[in-house]
């Protein structure tokens, strides 16, 4: 089976199972209803689009762990690896499923919410702003790509839904309240925010002037820290694991 058939069938795959089906559903439900809630103060499309992406970095990552976790899921990992052999080729093609999915999801509620706030304040182009719309829409993507990396990474790493879920949502969350304001140098350079942070506003020197912004050091080593290691760790337990 060629990579390219087999990425095919890991997407189809991941859509597959109904909770995929109604976690997608729900999160373009709550991204285009978010987006309605801040069109009540009169907002602008920036701001439309900024607003719909409020559920991405929590839904997200859940949508990436169900589709790397599937196999071992559910137990069709026996059959997978008899089909394609080389487990190398089954794990890119997994990897690229996951995240062409989390990124076409984000796409999706873009274009809901885009269509919306058409619909909603049709002929009133004063609150067009080109230059803030490209700003909100690469947050979106920016978001939706540092999130399926590390629902990604995680589900290689564990390869047990519940629990990748878990530490993918809690441990972050639990790593910037109980370290970051103790050690605020520590948590500045291993944050799992700090990839993300750095993806939706770049800034290309080593540390960043501002506490506001995140530069490229702490940026690569959130990276590799909570992305590159477990995903580099979960694809070598998954190539030596025995499938039953």
């Amino acid at each position: 089976m060629t990579f390219l058939r087999c990425f095919q069938v890991e997407f189809r795959r991941s859509v597959d199972t109904r909770a995929s089906r109604v976690l997608l559903a729900v999160m373009v439900a709550l991204g285009v209803g978010a987006a309605l809630l801040a069109s009540q103060g009169g907002a602008r499309l920036s701001e439309f689009v900024g607003s719909a992406s409020l559920p991405l970095p929590l839904l997200l990552p859940i949508v990436a762990v169900l589709a790397t976790t599937g196999d071992w899921t559910h137990r069709s990992a026996l059959t997978t690896y008899a089909l394609v052999p080389h487990r190398q080729t089954v794990l890119g093609a997994r990897v690229l499923a996951a995240i062409a999915l989390v990124l076409a999801t984000a796409f999706a509620i873009t274009v809901l919410s885009v269509s919306a706030f058409l619909v909603l304040h049709w002929g009133d182009w004063t609150v067009f702003d080109g230059p803030a719309l490209r700003v909100s829409i690469w947050s979106v993507f920016a978001f939706s790509l540092a999130a399926a990396l590390s629902g990604v990474a995680m589900g290689s790493l564990l390869l047990n839904t519940p629990l990748a879920i878990v530490v993918t949502m809690v441990v972050p969350i639990a790593y910037d309240i109980a370290v970051t304001p103790r050690l605020p140098v520590v948590g500045e350079w291993f944050s799992s925010l700090g990839f993300s942070l750095w993806l939706t506003e770049p800034q290309w020197t080593w540390l960043s002037p501002t506490d506001e912004l995140t530069g490229v050091g702490p940026a690569l080593t959130s990276l590799v820290v909570w992305v590159c290691l477990p995903l580099l760790l979960g694809a070598v337990r998954q190539v030596r694991r025995e499938v039953r």
